[in-house]
């Protein structure tokens, strides 16, 4: 056994009894054995304490944390951070499954690349149903940065960070929800971030999830995250509608409240050229990269809320060319000239 660990995991559980042994599990057979974990529990009112309890007593690598009530997942881990002893902090959700070579993988590429704060993987989805389905995702550090200003494509159970970074900005926000969005982006901004192009869990989705349990909220508050890493890019916090209007566009979500489409095309146009003025934009790929999902953001908010209004498509459209044709556009130009002009003709000769 080992007495000084390497990676201290932490989770922050409330209620997860049906799945947290096969997360404990998980940690006990990875190939690194240089590991501590502390579970924190949130006030969980089922069986979640006794069997923290009962690995506790098998294995002296896991430690237990008690929370005086429902803290959220964020402030709960907070209070596991100072007691760490390793030199990394993985991060794990309590119905996640690290695959064995996880911590090996994770380790050695930071061992290797010191520049490198804060490091995830590509995933593999664990349906409830059944099942597995991979989910891999460009890892260009300038396109995760921008893409991570509308939406958070990283898994939180595959991150690890390095203690004494993750220490310096004092741990994750005092939020309920979304935090780990803040750090990637945080980590994307300071370019100290790393995505492996393997995948390191079994991210389980099921009904009882915070993304299922908590959709509004967490969308309430992933919203306020990317206004906040919108204000680092531009230097002036956005509308808070528009980016919710953006975001929701992006994830299919229709708002009650329809968002004027200059302010949204403004914002996002201003994003794009911050990046390349700045010179956050340095090679050729990630000019095709960002501008392709400067569009594809443009129709879907189009889509989203414009679609059959032939002044709007043609409004987005001229705006969308100030910075530059791509595939993206051609193919939603194509898409919305057959909607908005030629199959209302080919409804009517069919009637």
């Amino acid at each position: 056994m080992f007495n000084m660990p390497l990676v201290s995991v932490v989770i922050a559980v409330y209620n997860g009894e049906k799945y947290l042994r096969e997360t404990l599990e998980s940690l006990c057979a990875q190939t690194l054995e240089a590991w501590e974990c502390w579970i924190v529990d949130d006030g969980s009112n089922d069986a979640t304490v006794s069997i923290v309890e009962t690995y506790c007593q098998k294995d002296k690598r896991f430690r237990l944390i008690k929370t005086p009530g429902r803290q959220g997942p964020y402030i709960a881990a907070n209070l596991a951070f100072p007691h760490c002893a390793g030199k990394y902090i993985a991060r794990t959700d309590a119905d996640d499954i690290s695959l064995p070579e996880r911590f090996s993988t994770q380790v050695s590429y930071m061992e290797l690349h010191p520049e490198i704060k804060v490091c995830g993987g590509w995933h593999f989805n664990l349906l409830e149903e059944g099942g597995t389905k991979l989910r891999h995702y460009e890892t260009d550090p300038v396109f995760l940065r921008w893409q991570l200003l509308f939406r958070c494509t990283i898994v939180h159970s595959t991150m690890m960070l390095r203690k004494d970074w993750f220490e310096s900005i004092g741990y994750y926000p005092s939020k309920r929800l979304a935090q780990d969005w803040y750090i990637w982006q945080r980590a994307a901004r300071e370019e100290v971030l790393h995505v492996i192009c393997e995948p390191l869990i079994l991210w389980r989705i099921h009904a009882q999830s915070i993304t299922k349990t908590e959709t509004a909220p967490q969308f309430d508050a992933g919203a306020a995250v990317a206004c906040k890493n919108m204000e680092s890019v531009t230097g002036d916090m956005p509308d808070y509608d528009s980016v919710k209007a953006l975001i929701g566009a992006m994830r299919g979500d229709k708002l009650e409240l329809i968002p004027r489409a200059e302010d949204c095309l403004r914002l996002i146009t201003k994003l794009f050229f911050t990046f390349e003025t700045e010179n956050i934009i340095r090679t050729k790929k990630q000019l095709i990269l960002i501008r392709n999902e400067f569009h594809r953001i443009v129709f879907s908010l189009l889509l989203t809320y414009y679609k059959g209004n032939t002044l709007e498509i043609l409004k987005f459209s001229s705006y969308s060319l100030k910075v530059g044709q791509s595939r993206q556009w051609y193919k939603g130009m194509v898409y919305f000239f057959f909607q908005a002009f030629l199959k209302p003709y080919r409804n009517a000769a069919q009637e």
